[in-house]
């Protein structure tokens, strides 16, 4: 028995290493207080996109239109896919600024 709960033990560490990721999440302004928090980690299974990432963290919530997103301080797209240590985040839409008149 006792190699047989070794073996267990080797094959659920790899599965754990090999399928499962993690990455930092950080919603910024009006999308932390969507959320209710700035900052969290998360585990995923390969594959996941920023639009996936929102509607994990924030699934009674459609992402407000003309948000922002960066990966690893690079801004990206909706479609972008994540990977294992990546840091993303969610930027609510800019408003004001000023228009010349020229």
């Amino acid at each position: 028995w006792l190699w047989f709960n070794i073996a267990l033990i080797v094959i659920l560490l790899y599965y754990r290493v090999v399928f499962f990721m993690s990455i930092k999440v950080r919603f910024f302004a009006s999308l932390s207080d969507m959320v209710g928090e700035s900052e969290m980690e998360l585990e995923f299974v390969e594959g996941l996109t920023v639009l996936d990432v929102w509607a994990k963290t924030s699934p009674d919530d459609l992402l407000p239109s003309g948000s922002l997103f960066a990966i690893n301080h690079n801004y990206s797209e909706p479609e972008d896919v994540l990977k294992d240590g990546d840091e993303i985040a969610f930027f609510p839409p800019l408003t004001g600024g000023w228009v010349s008149e020229n």
